[in-house]
C-alpha cells in the first residue's frame, strides 16, 4: 500500500474516532440521550474507528469500500436527520422518534451546526476518502496490472528468443510458448511451407492441432513415436497461430491428420486415437513413405536433408552417438562435417567419396544440419570440414574447405587414416 492510501486510511480513522468520541462527550458528559436516529447514525459511525484502525495496521487499502458504503448510509441519514431539524416541510412530516424527539436540537451553534450536522460532516469526510482510496487503489491496480502483463510479454519474448522458434513470429500464444521445447512439437510448418509442400506432389501428412487443444496435447506423445518408429514425416500446422487453417483444409475438429498426394487429400482421420493405435497405424500405413532411406534416426528433416537421402554420396551417414563411441573406441575415424546446404560440401563431396573409396577409406558423413551440436563438439569454423581421429583425439589440422581441385592434397590427408 502506498503512501496516499495510508495517509487517506489514518484520515479516516482520526475522522471517525473525533466524530466518535464527540457523540459519546455529548451523551455521557453533556447528559444528551440520543434519539433513534442519532443511535442509527452511531452504528454505522463507531465501527469505523475499530475495522480502519486494523485496516491501517494491515495495509488493508480495500476497506475502502466497506468505508465508502457505511458513510454514505450514515450521510444520508444524518442529512435527513439534519433536514427535519432545519425544514419545516420535513420536520412537520417527520415519523415519531420514541421519547427523544429527533426534531429536538441540544445544540444550534451559529444558528446551524447541530448534532447530526456535525455528524454529516463526519460522513462526508470519510465518504470523499473513501472514494479517493478506491479512485487511487484502481489506478495503482492498473499500474501493477499493466507492469504485470509487460513482464509476461517481456518472458515470452524471451523464452521465444532463447528457444527454437519455428513460427516466424514472436507474438505467441502463451500455450505456443509452452510447447516450444516439447519434444514431441519439433516439426512445425508454416502455412506457405504447408502449401508448398502438398503443391509439389510428394506425400505430405498434415497434422492440424491447436496448442489449448486437451485432445491434442494427449495425442500428439501417442502419434509422434509411432510416427518416427515407421519413418514417416509429420507435419505439425498450429491452427491456433494460424487459424486460416480452418478454412483452408475444412477443419472441424482438432486434432485432425490429413494425407495428401499428388496435390490433393487422400484421406484424413479425426479426434484423438491414443485409444485406437491400430486405426492410427493403418491410416500411416498408406503414405507413401519418402524417408524409406532415412539413417538419421528420426523424420523430422531438414528438405535439403531428405532432398539426399538417395543421393550415392551421401550413405555413409553418422549418428552423435555413433561418432563419439567410433572416436572412444580408439580406432581411426575419419569425420567428414557437412551442411546440406553448403554449396561448397554440395560440390566436394562427389569428389571426394570416390577418392576415399579408391583408397579404401571410410569417411563417417556428419550432417551439421540435423546435428547442430557438432559445431560445437568438434569446434568446427566451417564446412565442409575432414577430421582425423586416432586413439579417441583428433590428429594434426583438420581440412577444411571445398579442396575439388586439389584431389592429391585429400588424398594426402586421407592416407593418415591407413597408416
Amino acid at each position: 500500500m502506498n503512501k496516499k492510501l495510508e495517509n487517506s486510511l489514518l484520515f479516516i480513522w482520526a475522522v471517525s474516532f473525533v466524530a466518535t468520541l464527540g457523540s459519546l462527550y455529548f451523551s455521557e458528559i453533556r447528559g444528551f440521550e440520543p434519539c433513534e436516529l442519532c443511535w442509527y447514525q452511531r452504528i454505522l459511525m463507531y465501527p469505523l474507528v475499530i475495522i480502519t484502525l486494523i485496516a491501517y495496521l494491515q495495509k488493508n487499502a480495500k476497506i475502502a469500500i466497506t468505508t465508502a458504503v457505511l458513510s454514505c448510509i450514515g450521510g444520508a441519514i444524518s442529512l435527513y436527520h439534519y433536514g427535519i431539524q432545519k425544514l419545516a416541510l420535513l420536520s412537520n412530516s417527520a415519523p415519531g422518534c420514541g421519547r427523544v424527539p429527533c426534531t429536538g436540537e441540544y445544540i444550534n451553534w451559529f444558528g446551524f451546526i447541530t448534532i447530526p450536522f456535525l455528524a454529516l460532516t463526519a460522513f462526508i469526510l470519510i465518504a470523499i476518502t473513501s472514494f479517493y482510496m478506491i479512485k487511487v487503489s484502481k489506478e495503482a491496480l492498473i499500474i501493477l496490472t499493466n507492469i504485470s502483463n509487460q513482464k509476461q510479454i517481456e518472458e515470452n519474448l524471451s523464452k521465444t528468443e532463447n528457444q527454437a522458434n519455428p513460427y516466424g513470429k514472436t507474438d505467441l500464444d502463451p500455450a505456443t510458448i509452452d510447447l516450444l521445447d516439447n519434444e514431441h512439437y519439433q516439426n512445425i510448418i508454416l502455412p506457405d511451407e504447408l502449401k508448398e509442400k502438398i503443391a509439389s506432389g510428394a506425400p505430405v501428412v498434415a497434422y492440424m492441432f491447436s496448442s489449448t487443444c486437451p485432445h491434442c496435447m494427449n495425442f500428439t506423445p501417442n502419434l509422434m513415436p509411432i510416427a518416427d518408429e515407421m519413418g514417416i514425416p509429420i507435419d505439425q500446422y498450429n491452427l491456433l497461430e494460424f487459424d486460416e487453417g480452418w478454412d483452408e483444409y475444412e477443419v472441424v475438429e482438432t486434432p485432425t491428420l490429413i494425407y495428401f498426394k499428388d496435390g490433393k487429400e487422400v484421406d484424413r482421420i479425426v479426434g484423438d486415437y491414443s485409444n485406437d493405435l491400430d486405426g492410427l497405424k493403418t491410416f500411416l500405413n498408406q503414405v507413401e513413405n519418402p524417408l524409406k532411406n532415412n539413417p538419421y534416426g528420426k523424420t523430422s528433416l531438414q528438405q535439403s536433408t531428405i532432398d539426399l537421402l538417395d543421393n550415392e554420396n551421401y550413405q555413409n551417414i553418422i549418428l552423435p552417438e555413433d561418432l563419439e563411441e567410433k572416436i572412444a573406441s580408439g580406432d581411426p575415424v575419419m569425420a567428414y562435417m557437412f551442411s546440406p546446404e553448403c554449396p561448397h560440401c554440395l560440390n566436394f563431396t562427389p569428389n571426394l567419396i570416390p577418392i576415399a573409396n579408391e583408397l579404401g577409406v571410410e569417411i563417417n558423413q556428419y550432417n551439421l544440419l540435423e546435428f547442430p551440436q557438432g559445431w560445437n563438439d568438434y569446434k568446427v569454423e566451417y564446412t565442409p570440414t575432414l577430421i582425423f581421429f586416432k586413439d579417441g583425439k583428433a590428429v594434426g589440422e583438420p581440412l577444411v574447405g571445398d579442396y575439388s581441385d586439389d584431389p592429391e592434397k585429400v588424398k594426402a590427408f586421407l592416407e593418415q587414416a591407413k597408416q
